[in-house]
């Protein structure tokens, strides 16, 4: 373990020594790609990098180690869902574009579904959908606007619909609920079994992945590392929120970062008291953002910002 470093649930029990990491870049390297940021963004560009062109030399470049920020310790929800309703985006987009994009998001939940089995990532993937509750009225009518604008929008039933309060709570037992929005595409995920078992997908094929190497600066052709640099004829930024502590970045990002808590593995008796038995994932209708999900192992992980 670091020293002063909260260790998340998903990386409980996993080893952080000198023994479990990956080397750092020194000196100069020259690849074709090199990926700045050992998260899901820059995993999964090498991964389809490799699938589209193999014989690209690839090189990651990660400040700590795969799966450091919000890869590796999220809430574990694999969705297909944009904070945008398909009206914003078609405001702004064109109508074409949104259904692509979503049709597109859509499909992603099985893609990650069949890399996963196909790469042997066991990452504890279930797709069981998503429900989002409404506790009072306020929450009923802003759902129901909700499902109407997906409908609207050329979406059915299938992607998105609404379900009475005994419906609902046919899926899982809460304390009150006026009835709620279910859809099938949604998953759930260890975040971290999945991130670091890409990272080894990706080495598998090629890729090579260097920790604890901070980028300095970023440059068309090359990264500026702490103790060395990358030479290359394509560079990627997949910092995502990261980026924000490049000088150039400071004032074009925002972080944001929310809290989770999660109960011990619950016993036999108290999951059959709830249900949930398909392991949907679970959010109310209240305008703060709260995320819930059964994990693989029996517990409640829930969080919110």
């Amino acid at each position: 373990m670091l020293l002063g470093r909260a260790v998340p649930l998903w990386q409980e029990g996993v080893q952080f020594d000198a023994s479990t990491r990956r080397s750092s870049a020194d000196g100069v390297v020259e690849v074709d790609v090199v990926i700045i940021g050992g998260g899901y963004t820059g995993l999964w560009t090498a991964f389809y990098l490799k699938q589209l062109a193999p014989q690209l030399s690839i090189a990651i470049v990660e400040s700590q180690f795969v799966g450091f920020g919000g890869s590796g310790r999220n809430g574990g929800w694999c969705s297909a869902f944009l904070p945008m309703s398909p009206n914003e985006m078609s405001v702004e987009h064109g109508t074409q574009a949104m259904r692509f994009l979503q049709d597109q998001m859509f499909a992603t939940v099985d893609e990650i579904a069949r890399v996963a089995q196909a790469h042997n990532i066991a990452c504890d993937f279930h797709k069981g959908g998503t429900i989002t509750s409404a506790s009072n009225p306020a929450h009923v009518e802003r759902l129901h606007h909700y499902i109407d604008d997906w409908h609207a929008a050329g979406f059915s039933t299938a992607d998105m619909s609404w379900e009475s309060a005994e419906q609902i709570s046919e899926r899982i037992h809460v304390s009150s609920t006026l009835g709620g929005m279910y859809s099938p595409h949604c998953a759930v995920v260890n975040p971290w079994k999945l991130v670091t078992g890409l990272a080894r997908t990706v080495e598998s094929l090629g890729v090579v992945i260097f920790e604890n190497s901070r980028a300095i600066s970023i440059e068309q052709r090359r990264v500026v590392l702490e103790h060395g640099e990358v030479r290359a004829k394509w560079v990627v930024n997949a910092l995502e929120s990261f980026t924000s502590q490049l000088p150039a970045g400071k004032r074009k990002i925002v972080p944001l970062y929310s809290l989770m808590v999660a109960t011990e593995p619950l016993s036999e008796s108290v999951w059959r008291s709830l249900g949930w038995n398909h392991r949907e994932t679970f959010a109310d209708g209240r305008n703060m953002v709260t995320y819930a999900q059964r994990t693989a192992d029996g517990r409640i992980a829930f969080g919110g910002r």
